[in-house]
């Protein structure tokens, strides 16, 4: 068995474009981000885990659409 990872310790940086990032660009990264997350989860039998990171990734989506329609 693998050890425990600490949170904050594993993935990947946030790209350098994002460092001054808008309400619109960040959500639109964290539905793209999320959704590869939840694919994850789900392969790996964490239906419960994938069900929160789709709702992460529904409202990062819908967070776009409003902002775009303003």
């Amino acid at each position: 068995m693998a050890p425990p990872v600490r949170p904050g310790t594993v993935g990947h940086e946030i790209p350098d474009a994002f460092a001054n990032a808008d309400g619109v660009m960040a959500a639109g990264y964290i539905a793209t981000q999320s959704k590869e997350l939840k694919r994850l989860a789900m392969r790996a039998r964490l239906t419960t885990l994938g069900y929160l990171i789709e709702m992460v990734e529904i409202e990062a989506r819908e967070t776009v659409e409003m902002e775009r329609a303003r």
